[in-house]
């Protein structure tokens, strides 16, 4: 094989494979405790909204009342208010936020880490036998149109929620 004729070759080959490594979904992670917030704001005794800082232009709102809290997307100037959809998708009683940790999904690429999602843990109460339901909210990242794509439950949670964001993208 002519040397000319190999090295294009190759270089289409590690062009391609450069092209499918940068297009890899992958995780990051921010906080969304208080000490981190941009802007904090509390209503009445136990209601509050945090501007919490994102990833890709994005920013997280977290928002609690009456024993219940739940993120919405800020895009821009434009929150997506996302509690009518975490309350449907949490499958209980007072469902609120269960931790700090909020996980996005998304590639990096040459401008950086583009996200496509976030992934976030949610408890709630049983109505039932009153045991505690947790589990983890997908939401998929789309600007004005972001919305609760899914949740996942149980052993294999964490690998199905990120399945499903990954499919979502």
């Amino acid at each position: 094989m002519n040397k000319s004729i190999l090295r294009a070759v190759v270089a289409g080959i590690l062009l391609l494979s450069v092209a499918f490594a940068a297009d890899k979904a992958t995780s990051e992670y921010t906080s969304s405790a208080r000490k981190n917030a941009l802007s904090y704001k509390t209503y009445d005794t136990d209601g509050f909204t945090q501007t919490c800082p994102g990833l890709g232009g994005y920013q997280l709102v977290l928002s609690a009342g009456d024993d219940r809290s739940w993120i919405s997307v800020k895009y821009g100037n434009t929150v997506v208010d996302l509690y009518g959809a975490t309350m449907s998708h949490a499958g209980g009683q007072f469902p609120a936020k269960a931790n700090d940790v909020v996980e996005w999904r998304g590639v990096h690429t040459a401008k950086g880490f583009r996200p496509y999602a976030v992934i976030y843990r949610i408890n709630s109460t049983s109505p039932e036998n009153n045991k505690r339901i947790s589990r983890l909210l997908v939401i998929k990242l789309d600007g004005a149109n972001s919305k609760i794509i899914g949740h996942t439950q149980g052993a294999t949670e964490d690998a199905d929620a990120k399945a499903l964001a990954d499919a979502n993208r």
